[in-house]
């Protein structure tokens, strides 16, 4: 190619360089200084990789030092083996303050003897800067900013003896016509003098307005630090321009379509919309501030939600996929009964980064999930509509408050375990690792960890990486104003420099006791991909967590593994084993049984292993051990009996999920039964993943208003189920007569008192292949609320004035099903005929009501899964009487009273 390029040169006065000889650009390097000179002084560097031995590339214009056109006393530009094709003038010393430069570059004899070779088109145009007091910068805030008539640029990089600022104005932009520069210089690069420019570790300049002489927003720039420099001393062409970690808005070749393969992804900051963070109009929307145990979160992905073309989106495909398509489905949300989105990774991410192809169409994969963050500050680009500088910003604002309006919170689901920085190899963009590698990551022996099955672990506890971690939480909860945040394996945020889990974690113990954070919602995903990782109910005070352990016990209980019935039981009752201390409360667990890592609730009860080769990988991915149960054949089938079997096992799942207590958490489309045909791992998976609405509209008789008036029934009765406290005895009576019988059959009464007066609720699982009977208690009435084994519209009571009586005695459950039965008996206006009972005698009456005649206690008894207990005050007043029974609404004195 060089020697073709060469080949187009013609000796002789006046002939044109060759078309494509030299780059549209040239970098015009200014050169700082901290008070004012009588000249400007600026350098050339530029690419022309055409010339042939003995000639050299020239810069001749409109100024003295570039000899008003004559060749001869034009700049002449060096180059190196290892610098070519860039060329690099001396600095050039220009008379006055000029506020442009006009020039074009030319190749000729080092002797300058004639045979000059001129470029063709426009001639070059560069804004230049004026030099002025000040610019030497301030610390102000990491970043870009603005000041009256400045900006402000700040990089924190420790060790760091030197540094350059490059500002590249990008074809398009509003002003590029100003600088008459269709191939002009658009580049300026400024050289910080550490002496004025650095304050301990942050390196600082600031750019006014008059220096550049257009507008500065939309305006890319990049740092570099320690750069290897050429012979004339400019950045040599191999360095790394660096992003900046802080960067409130990015730029790259392939922002604004989805997957785009036609260039590299290389990110760019961008200087944002000047007033962006205080015209957004919010309002007067608030937050809703919904306390955690009120919350039913419904795990969704920004671009899997509305992609699919049958979303029916008023704007159609142009809204598809976005946040502002999320707006036009909140009717979905509010009918269903969620108040509470968690997002799947909507930070900026290159979901390009995977090359991997399926197999089975041909598609080229991509990186769908997104859990490999490019940008921390600045929304993804790809889930917006417009294109305008800040357009993501505004947007994602505008998202989050018609959710607030509708009374929906938003939690964010953020990767800070690990960046996306070097993944799959590629190495075309650098940031934390340019800046303070070891500061920024956690490494062994100088090489990067892995934690988290990523790569490049964080090393989240240096103070460096944690203020930067902190920052970027509180700009997404005051500035963004979300909710809350579910941290990505979490566990790996909690370990020191040497790889270890601290006892207490900076990072955690600084986001639990921030001030500005206080009203924040915290989830952590709780483990990490190490041995010493499963941190499980050991975050602080006020964390919620995501309950791995319910997951698997539901799983296995409903399955029909034998002898899960304990661990079912507690887990039901708000896992109080592992969540039953440290002023933990029931709602710190996140109660699930699928989200967005693993089968979806249809594939659980349809498949029995894993079905990956859309991936790509062999089938190597995903996880190996999923408690799943295909119901009697793998993955689709026609069998009338096995599909009736899978609709009661997802119905059996979202009664266990939503009527735990707990936080109750739902991936989307689990209401209508979507499915990703066995794919456990969906991570690469753009269109398998999509939401069918054509679906959920075809299932809105069936399982979607299952789980209409099944999440309707926890709300309503919050005080059963959305409980601040674990249960006592008095609130729950558990009807089972052996605990050791390895069938899961259980049986148990919720207790609860409201302003309305008191409510119970008969809930009994039959999770294995016997038909069995429910006892009921004697004297009562029931209205059948849910018996998952029958059709719908049987399947769950849509209005509570005509339920299904039923009256004392037995009820017959069938296999694999459950039943919700609420007692319609007020206990608070029953008085019993008991003769008065000391304490021991009134523990050996409830023993014995339980089954055991010489008094023993149950084989299960746990904190919270302890039977009903009579117990006996002889007097309201009497300081022996239980601290329970003063809850009660006028008790009579004198009066045995059950609690």
């Amino acid at each position: 190619a060089m020697g073709q390029a060469r080949s187009l040169l013609k000796l002789g006065s006046g002939q044109p360089m060759p078309q494509g000889c030299s780059e549209k650009r040239a970098t015009i390097v200014i050169e700082d200084t901290p008070t004012p000179t009588p000249a400007a002084a600026v350098r050339f560097s530029v690419t022309v990789p055409c010339t042939q031995p003995g000639e050299v590339v020239f810069c001749v214009g409109a100024a003295d030092a570039l000899g008003w056109w004559d060749p001869t006393k034009a700049v002449k530009c060096s180059t190196t083996a290892e610098t070519f094709p860039v060329w690099t003038s001396e600095v050039v010393p220009l008379t006055g303050h000029p506020d442009s430069l006009e020039f074009k570059l030319i190749i000729g004899r080092e002797d300058r003897r004639g045979g000059w070779r001129w470029e063709e088109g426009a001639n070059r145009i560069a804004r230049l800067p004026a030099p002025r007091p000040g610019t030497s910068g301030k610390v102000i805030r990491l970043s870009c900013t603005f000041g009256s008539s400045a900006l402000n640029f700040a990089l924190k990089a420790p060790g760091a003896t030197s540094a350059w600022l490059l500002l590249e104005v990008p074809p398009g932009h509003q002003d590029w016509g100003k600088m008459g520069a269709t191939e002009g210089a658009n580049r300026f690069l400024f050289r910080l003098d550490p002496k004025t420019n650095r304050t301990s570790s942050i390196w600082h300049v600031e750019v006014a307005a008059s220096q550049i002489a257009f507008c500065p927003t939309g305006v890319r720039y990049a740092w570099q630090l320690d750069a290897v420099l050429d012979t004339n001393g400019m950045p040599r062409a191999s360095n790394p321009w660096i992003l900046d970690p802080f960067a409130r808005e990015i730029e790259s070749c392939t922002v604004g379509a989805w997957n785009d393969r036609g260039s590299c992804y290389a990110p760019m900051a961008v200087v944002p919309e000047m007033h962006a963070d205080k015209i957004f109009d919010w309002q007067g929307v608030d937050r809703p501030g919904l306390h955690l145990k009120d919350l039913v979160i419904y795990e969704m992905h920004v671009r899997g939600f509305t992609r699919n073309p049958d979303s029916k989106l008023r704007e159609g495909s142009r809204l598809a996929g976005t946040f502002l398509g999320v707006l036009e489905k909140i009717p979905h949300l509010l009918r269903l009964g969620i108040n509470c989105i968690e997002l799947l990774p909507i930070f900026e991410f290159d979901e390009t980064a995977n090359p991997n192809w399926n197999p089975q169409t041909g598609e080229q994969l991509c990186n769908y999930w997104g859990y490999s963050t490019v940008a921390f500050f600045v929304p993804m680009h790809r889930f917006v509509v417009g294109g305008q500088v800040s357009a993501a910003t505004t947007e994602f604002k505008t998202m989050v408050r018609e959710l607030h309006r509708a009374g929906i919170e938003v939690i964010l689901d953020v990767v800070f375990n690990h960046t996306a920085e070097g993944v799959w190899g590629g190495d075309h963009w650098k940031s934390w690792s340019a800046i303070a590698l070891s500061k920024y990551y956690l490494l062994s022996q100088g090489y990067h960890t892995n934690y988290t099955g990523c790569g490049n672990t964080m090393n989240a506890n240096d103070p460096l990486c944690m203020d930067w971690i902190l920052e970027c939480v509180r700009f997404w909860a005051l500035d963004m104003r979300v909710d809350g945040f579910r941290f990505d394996a979490a566990a790996s945020l909690c370990r020191g420099s040497d790889g270890k889990v601290l006892l207490e974690p900076p990072l955690i113990k600084r986001l639990t006791n921030d001030p500005e954070l206080r009203h924040v919602k915290f989830v952590a995903e709780p483990w990490d991909c190490s041995l010493d990782g499963h941190m499980l109910g050991r975050f602080p005070t006020g964390w919620a967590e995501w309950n791995g352990k319910f997951r698997e016990t539901v799983r296995r209980f409903l399955k029909g593994d034998e002898g899960m019935k304990g661990d079912f039981a507690t887990s039901m009752c708000g896992s109080s084993d592992i969540f039953g201390h440290r002023g933990r409360r029931p709602c710190h667990s996140i109660n699930y049984v699928t989200t967005h890592d693993g089968f979806t609730l249809r594939d659980l009860v349809s498949y029995n292993g894993k079905h990956n080769a859309c991936n790509g990988e062999d089938s190597r991915d995903g996880e190996d051990y999923n408690n799943s149960w295909n119901c009697g054949a793998e993955g689709f089938t026609a069998d009338g009996k096995i599909k009736h079997l899978r609709e009661c096992q997802m119905r059996n799942f979202l009664v266990a999920v939503l009527l735990s207590v707990g936080t109750p958490l739902l991936l989307f489309g689990d209401e209508y039964g979507r499915s990703q045909n066995g794919c456990n791992n969906g991570y690469c998976q753009d269109s398998l993943s999509w939401f069918s609405w054509a679906e959920c509209d075809r299932e809105e008789r069936g399982l979607v208003r299952f789980t209409r008036l099944l999440i309707a029934l926890r709300r309503r009765y919050a005080h059963i189920f959305c409980r601040t406290e674990f249960l006592s005895d008095s609130d729950v009576w558990w009807r089972v007569s052996d605990w050791k019988d390895p069938y899961n059959y259980i049986c148990y009464v919720l207790h609860g008192y409201s302003a309305t007066g008191y409510s119970g609720f008969l809930i009994a699982f039959n999770a294995g292949h016997e038909e069995r009977v429910c006892d009921l208690p004697d004297g009562n009435t029931f209205l059948r609320l849910v018996d998952t084994s029958l059709q719908p519209p049987q399947d769950i009571c849509g209005d509570e004035a005509q339920p299904v009586t039923i009256q004392s005695g037995t009820y017959g459950m069938a296999p694999r099903s459950c039943i919700v039965l609420q007692c319609m008996m007020d206990y608070t206006m029953l008085q019993l005929e008991l003769p008065t009972l000391n304490q021991a005698e009134s523990d050996m009456s409830f023993r014995r009501m339980q089954g055991h005649e010489d008094g023993s206690p149950p084989s299960h008894r746990k904190a919270d899964t302890l039977g009903i207990r009579i117990q006996v005050a002889l007097s309201a007043k009497d300081p022996t009487a239980p601290a329970s029974a003063h809850a009660l609404p006028d008790l009579p004195r004198g009066n045995t009273t059950l609690t």
